[in-house]
Formats: structure tokens, C-alpha cells, sequence
């Protein structure tokens, strides 16, 4: 293990490394060859700086590519920071993602990917696999077979509940996301929030978001909008009545969900947001 006050290597296979940027607490993973460097999301220009340095101490081989996890922005800014003018991976609908969103300032990928690729530079190789919407739309999952770990940005963070309510993510896709990842033959995943971690880290969310979700389905029916309005001073309204059955809904089904899940980090501040957002997709089947 290699470290500055700023950031921190830690080597997760024969040729593998994991970059921790502590500004946000993120994380990404490059591999080193006999004919150059694979890098894994650049993060932003700072911690780009700071992870082109970071492999400068593992080797001097040059970075022959980039890759984008996924098309949003706190993964993907800063390539030419971190390797200019090399060529960058990603799926094939960040490029349109950026520009229509107008961030014209972030290098456009020039390789795409849509299902299955494979990177192969200097004996070794990241399998890049689209497994549908997630997290994200365009999210990548980045296997390595030789050193047995996968990387799929911002679906298992482990040791922590998901993030907030879980922003952009497809519910369906998320389930499937995590079957195909326990499947997977590797012993780590790699999350762009939290360090590595046992692969059984996807089974373990797979089992929190079916609990979450059954635990919001009896919430809900304790917390109906007749009961709820039934409980609210004459002449309160429908956004009264709909944040009022919001709020009673996340209170019941995270104290059913504590006596298994308390321990997790950031239970008592995303939990709540964690059944909003499973509140959302049963209201609206997305």
C-alpha cells in the first residue's frame, strides 16, 4: 500500500490497483501490462492529477486507455487531465448523454460499447459487459477473470445502505444487476464510493433492496392516504396528505428493517430515502 494525505493505492490483484480519492470518498481501478496502463474513470480534474501520479509510482508505462464507467459526471471528468489524447471507452450512448446535456468540456469516447467487449493490452484483459439499465443507463461492468474482481460503479457500496434514493437508478435493472453480478466468477467487486469488498456484498444488497421492498409494501398499507388524511386537521389537502403518507410510510418500514440493517452505515440519514424510493416504484412501476 502505497499513500499521500490526499489519496491512498491499495494492490487488489497481481496487476491490479485500487485508487482512493477521500474528497467525496470515491474510488476507481487500474490495471498495469507489459505494453501500457488501463484506467478506470478519471473521477474529477483534481483526483485526476493526483491518480495519473499515483500510478507514475507503480510503473512507468504509459496509460493506453480510459474507460467510462458509466456517463455521469463526479466518475468521468478529467481524462484529459489524467492521459491526454488516448483513446476512451465507454457505452455507446454517452456521447450523446454529454452533449445533449451540454457538458462539451468532458472528452468524448471514441471507443463504444454496446453488450460485450473485451480490452486486451499486454497479456491481460478487462472484460466490459452492459448489463442494461442500473445505477445508471450506460453503466459498464468492468470483469477481470485472471484476478478474479469485477467493477460496476455505484451499484454495491458495501458496508453502507444505497445511496439516498437511489437517483436514476432502475429498480428492475438494479435486481438483475446484482443477480448477474453474485453470478459472476470473481471473489471482490469494486464500487466507486466504497473500497473493495467480498463479492458476497451482492447477494447481501440483492437481500436488502427484496427486504426493503417488502417492508414498504406493509408500510404502505398501514399508512394508506384514507388513514392518513383521516389523521390530519380538517381541511388539509393532497400534498399535506401525500407528504404526511410519505413520511409515516419510511417511519414504519425502517424500523422494520433496523433489527437486520441498523449496523449498516448510513442507515438512520438514506434508509428513509432508501423506501421513498421504493414507495416511488410501487406507486409508479418505474
Amino acid at each position: 500500500m502505497a499513500s499521500t494525505p490526499a489519496w491512498t493505492l491499495t494492490q487488489i490483484g497481481s496487476r491490479s490497483w485500487n485508487f482512493a480519492w477521500p474528497i467525496g470518498f470515491y474510488n476507481t481501478v487500474f490495471t498495469v501490462t507489459d505494453d501500457g496502463v488501463i484506467a478506470l474513470d478519471p473521477l474529477n480534474r483534481e483526483a485526476a492529477a493526483a491518480y495519473r501520479a499515483a500510478i507514475a509510482q507503480v510503473t512507468d508505462q504509459p496509460i493506453r486507455f480510459v474507460v467510462y464507467s458509466h456517463d455521469h459526471l463526479d466518475h468521468i471528468t478529467g481524462a484529459d487531465v489524467l492521459a491526454p489524447g488516448v483513446p476512451i471507452v465507454a457505452h455507446k450512448d454517452v456521447p450523446g448523454l454529454l452533449l445533449h446535456r451540454g457538458f462539451r468540456d468532458i472528452p468524448l469516447p471514441t471507443i463504444l460499447v454496446d453488450g460485450t467487449r473485451t480490452i486486451e493490452l499486454g497479456g491481460e484483459q478487462w472484460e466490459l459487459q452492459y448489463l442494461g439499465p442500473n445505477h445508471g443507463r450506460t453503466n459498464l461492468a468492468v470483469l477481470n477473470r485472471k484476478e478474479r474482481w469485477v467493477a460496476l460503479i455505484d451499484v454495491v457500496s458495501s458496508g453502507l445502505v444505497p445511496y439516498r434514493e437511489l437517483p436514476l437508478s432502475d429498480w428492475p435493472g438494479f435486481i438483475y444487476a446484482l443477480d448477474r453480478l453474485a453470478a459472476m466468477p470473481v471473489d471482490t467487486i469494486m464500487d466507486g464510493h466504497c473500497p473493495p469488498s467480498p463479492i458476497a456484498w451482492a447477494g447481501k444488497y440483492r437481500r436488502y433492496l427484496d427486504d426493503l421492498l417488502a417492508a414498504t409494501i406493509v408500510a404502505r398499507e398501514q399508512a394508506d392516504e384514507a388513514t392518513i388524511l383521516a389523521e390530519l386537521p380538517p381541511g388539509a389537502d393532497g400534498i399535506q396528505m401525500t407528504e404526511a403518507m410519505f413520511v409515516k410510510t419510511a417511519k414504519l418500514a425502517v424500523e422494520q428493517l433496523r433489527p437486520v440493517y441498523g449496523s449498516w452505515g448510513a442507515f438512520e440519514a438514506w434508509a428513509p430515502q432508501n423506501v421513498n424510493r421504493a414507495l416511488i416504484y410501487l406507486i409508479t412501476g418505474e
